[in-house]
């Protein structure tokens, strides 16, 4: 899903606007994720015993998205006489290659691959600082959503503060912001500045990301690039695994 999804944007859209439209991609996109998760929350304490409403939304979410992906744009096929391999992982050394003898490729793949990783492993801290700073899953859901908010704000920014270009040097100041932030949750304070620090640590977030993905999609040759942000997913995702 991920390949065809940040593949297009660069087949439909100018390069002066690709950081703009990973912007809002990604603003979207971590939108659903945390609030997905923040949800989850308060449909756990409305629907207490009675769960199989809660899967009733999720099938309702489902077939929305569904009728959303026929409506998606259809750009001419980029090797119209490509065949798909029987073996899914055919290239994979090839995609490698390419990724290693481009040091601007390379730093692009570690980088998204540390951003997830670090995603995962801040989510899974914010569950357990929920409970810790309150005993309501919904307000502990609240905390996710605050997060959600500053990565959509920030995806926004970045996509604004590199119109016309890809913006490399936002990549910094993200990791800046984000390890600031990061440093600030490990400091006992009330629930309201917990929400605030968090809302921090995803607008800063979403500085670091957005140039990232808009690199890999402008660097990688147009014949694989579909293939090439497949390997970065199979990077990404093994760093989410550990």
């Amino acid at each position: 899903f991920s390949p065809a999804k940040y593949g297009i944007l660069p087949e439909i859209l100018p390069e002066s606007k690709l950081s703009w439209g990973n912007g809002m991609l990604n603003m979207w996109t971590f939108l659903a994720i945390i609030l997905g998760n923040a949800v989850a929350g308060g449909m756990m304490d409305t629907f207490a015993g009675a769960m199989h409403y809660a899967m009733l939304a999720m099938v309702a979410l489902s077939a929305v998205g569904l009728g959303a992906s026929l409506l998606v744009a259809h750009p001419p096929p980029a090797e119209p006489t490509r065949r798909i391999p029987l073996n899914p992982y055919q290239g994979l050394g090839e995609y490698f290659k390419l990724f290693w003898n481009d040091q601007r490729l390379f730093v692009t793949l570690v980088g998204i691959a540390y951003f997830w990783f670090a995603g995962t492993l801040v989510l899974q801290d914010v569950y357990e600082l929920g409970r810790v700073v309150t005993e309501s899953k919904t307000l502990a859901g609240a905390m996710l959503a605050s997060m959600a908010l500053g990565i959509g704000i920030g995806s926004l920014g970045a996509g604004y503060l590199s119109r016309g270009k890809i913006e490399v040097g936002l990549v910094p100041l993200g990791l800046s912001g984000m390890a600031v932030m990061g440093f600030a949750l490990g400091i006992p304070m009330s629930y309201a500045a917990t929400q605030g620090v968090l809302f921090g640590l995803g607008f800063f977030s979403g500085f670091f990301s957005v140039p990232l993905a808009a690199m890999l999609q402008q660097r990688s040759p147009n014949r694989i690039k579909g293939g090439m942000i497949a390997t970065s997913n199979f990077v990404t995702f093994s760093s989410m695994m550990v």
